[in-house]
């Protein structure tokens, strides 16, 4: 029986296992889009100020301006889809890491619901067992009983018959 409950403790354990899991990784994953998120705003404000620095020194050199501008865009436009695809990507690890809690989670509980079904058979059959030996012990006490007052009623009744 004791094996049966430490099973079932293991099972319920390894339930609350697998959803700490997944908030962990999905702690990290918000961790590191945050840092990507931070990364690149502090890498666009490097580039405007760079322009607006570049415009300043040479502000009559429009074509060259506009050069870096275009450069500025389309490298940030770069990075924005890296983090979009960074974005679909961890979004696909959520579904697979949500299926596979789900499983643990379900052969888990699976697993606790035998051990329970099982334990509660046993514990019905010794209580089961108890009670009909109390009952056993009461009728044999009670068959006791019932032959001491015959046994004591002929004894009186010969102490009246002979007195």
């Amino acid at each position: 029986m004791g094996e049966r409950i430490n099973r079932l403790f293991d099972t319920v354990n390894e339930s609350q296992d697998a959803f700490l899991d997944v908030m962990r990784s999905g702690n990290e994953r918000a961790y590191r889009f945050s840092k990507i998120v931070i990364e690149e705003a502090g890498r666009t404000q490097r580039e405007q100020a760079e322009l607006a620095k570049q415009w300043m020194e040479t502000p009559l050199d429009p074509m060259g301006l506009t050069k870096s501008a275009m450069d500025t865009f389309t490298r940030r436009q770069r990075r924005r889809l890296e983090l979009g695809r960074t974005l679909v990507s961890d979004m696909a690890s959520i579904r697979d890491e949500t299926r596979g809690v789900v499983q643990r989670v379900v052969e888990a509980n699976r697993e606790a619901v035998g051990v329970g079904v099982a334990a509660s058979r046993d514990v019905a059959s010794r209580a089961g067992q108890e009670i009909s030996d109390r009952l056993e012990g009461a009728s044999e006490a009670m068959d006791d009983a019932a032959r001491n007052v015959r046994s004591n009623a002929r004894t009186n009744a010969r102490k009246r018959n002979g007195s």
